[in-house]
Formats: structure tokens, sequence, C-alpha cells
């Protein structure tokens, strides 16, 4: 009985100029489909061995690959006869000249063809996983180095909005992973912080006016306790230093909660709650997105020359992670037509 996809399966190994994406689960006959239709390449001349290229994500899926691929060409050597069991043999007989491996080795095969393109030096070194993450944050600790003793404007520009260079370890790693994904800026314009601070103090003032007098602890509700805080930082602090006076925005970017039988007057108490959930969502999250932004943009500022400065290093050096491996061919192939030409 045939499987209910025997068209699509027929498909591949018939219609070949058309290019297919193969969605199925584990253990359904992708790998077969696939050794099946490189044989059928062979046997119609459309390709000889060394232009067949098979390539995979994993080494493991590529040891199989090429297994069942040499079994089954050798099965079908067995069974042909004359020219065509002449043509299979010649394909046994150069079999290495047949690319079956990772993405990854795929691309450098042919970066090692053409780096000069690229410039990089022929014999530049390819770096796995752990290797390029030793690398990376060896260049980070480079890079701060350098700022530091060079530029260190840019580590003042991080303190203004509170941030230290350490914190941004995570997100430059990252960065540096995905180095085809474009940023998103933030704004070089910083909040109103006098708009902000007068909103603020102007909101205490009111919540002031109409909080219970000081009670037993039991007695003391969530929006009780926020404001009573907020009113010594107030006192002790202040909010003319624009770090402070975000930071207290940030902790009242929380629900607090009334508890009505703790205030003498439940009207006031639910007036009290309503008031401060406006302020929160018109004056508390609005503040809040611009400072972040402002933020942003100061840390795009300082990550962007420290993912350049470890390209550099890599480059420098000959070295290449993954990403550069798939970038780089991918950029040799779209830009280039001469390249384009020498792999047809």
């Amino acid at each position: 009985m045939k499987p209910v996809d025997w068209a699509e399966r027929k498909k591949i190994v018939e219609d070949l100029g058309t290019t297919f994406l193969v969605e199925a689960g584990a253990g359904s006959g992708k790998t077969k489909s696939l050794v099946d239709r490189m044989i059928a390449l062979l046997r119609s001349r459309t390709c000889k061995i060394d232009t067949l290229a098979a390539v995979t994500f994993t080494r493991k899926a590529a040891a199989e690959l090429r297994e069942r691929f040499q079994t089954s060409l050798e099965r079908e050597y067995a069974a042909a006869a004359g020219d065509e069991r002449r043509r299979f043999g010649e394909s046994l007989s150069n079999l290495e000249q047949c690319f079956i491996g990772t993405i990854h080795s795929f691309c450098a095969r042919m970066l090692r063809e053409r780096p000069v393109e690229m410039a990089l030096m022929p014999d530049f070194e390819e770096m796995d996983d752990i290797e390029d993450a030793v690398y990376r944050e060896k260049c980070w600790i480079d890079y701060l180095v350098k700022v530091r003793r060079e530029q260190p404007g840019e580590l003042l520009a991080l303190e203004e909005v509170g941030l230290e260079p350490e914190e941004l370890k995570d997100s430059f790693s990252v960065i540096s992973m995905y180095p085809e994904v474009s940023l998103i800026e933030g704004t070089d314009e910083p909040p109103n912080f006098k708009w902000i601070r007068s909103q603020l103090e102007s909101y205490l003032d009111r919540v002031r006016a109409v909080l219970p007098q000081k009670g037993q602890d039991e007695d003391r509700d969530d929006f009780y306790k926020k404001m009573t805080h907020l009113f010594v930082r107030q006192k002790n602090i202040g909010f003319s230093n624009p770090l402070d006076l975000m930071a207290t925005i940030e902790d009242l970017d929380k629900d607090v909660g009334v508890t009505q039988k703790h205030w003498p007057d439940k009207k006031v108490a639910k007036d009290a709650k309503a008031e401060f959930d406006v302020f929160r969502v018109g004056i508390v999250k609005t503040a809040l997105s611009e400072w972040r932004q402002y933020r942003h943009e100061r840390v795009i500022n300082f990550l962007k020359p420290a993912v350049k400065f470890y390209y550099e290093e890599r480059k420098r050096h000959s070295l290449v992670n993954f990403a550069d491996l798939i970038l780089s061919v991918s950029w040799l192939l779209r830009e280039n037509p001469q390249v384009r030409a020498y792999f047809e």
C-alpha cells in the first residue's frame, strides 16, 4: 500500500528542476527522500558527483546521510548495467568529491575558495561555539579597557543614566551572536525631568492630604506603606537628581491595594486608589517610556562600537565564527555576480 503522500515523494525524485520545501516529522522518510533525489540527479545526468552537495544542520546528520547515500549508491551500481553502471562506478570512486556536511562547513569550504573577496587570509581559522564565547569575552574586556583609556566620556554617558558597562555584557553577547538583526534606536532627547518632578510632587501633596493618620502595622494597607515610603524618600533624598527621580517613578509602576476598612472614609479610599491608577497610567508609564528610550539610546551607542571592535579583532586575526561563515557566503552570493558564476 502506497503512503498517502506518495505523489509528493514521487515529485522529489522525478521533478529534478524544481526546488521543494519538505516539512515532515521524525521518522517519516525525509533522509530517504533526499538520498533518492541525489541518486536520481546522478542517474539523469543532471549533475555529477563533484557538483552534488547535501547540507545538514548537525555533524551527526551529515554522517548518517553520507553513510546512507554511499550504501544506496553501491546498491544502484550493483543493479545497473552498461553506461549507467559505469557512471555510478565513477561516482563511487570519486565519492569524496561530493559535499555532504553541515551548513557551516559548506560555507567554510566556499569561503576558502574565494577568501579574497571577504578580505580573509586563505588559512583563516574557524571557531566553534565555545571558542567563540571565550574570544568574545576577551574582546569585551579589551574593549572596556580601550574605552576607559581613550573615551572616558562614553562611560560617563552610561553613568548619567544609571548604568555600568558590566551590566551590558549579556546584551553585547546577544547582539554579537545575531549581527544580521537591525537594532532599534532610542532617542537622544531626555525626558522633561522638571515636569515629571512637578507632577510627582503635586501628586504626593494630594495624597498626603487624604492619607489616614498613622495606625498599627496591621492597619496599614499597601497604598499606605508605599506612600509613606515615598514621603521619607522625598524628605531624605529629594527628586532633584534625575536618577533618584526616575527610580521613584519606577517604584510607582506597581499596582498597590487599598483596604477600605483601614480608612475612616471608604469613599476617600476609593478615590485615592482611582487617582493613583490615573497617575500611574497617565504620568508614570509615559515618563518611564521616555526614560527607557533615552537609556536605550545610550546603551546602543555604547554597544555598537563594541560589536564592531569584536568583528574587527576577528578579521585582524583571521578568525571566523558560525555567523561569519553564513553571513559572509550569503553576502558574496548576493552581491558578487562573479562569485555566483564561479559556483554555478
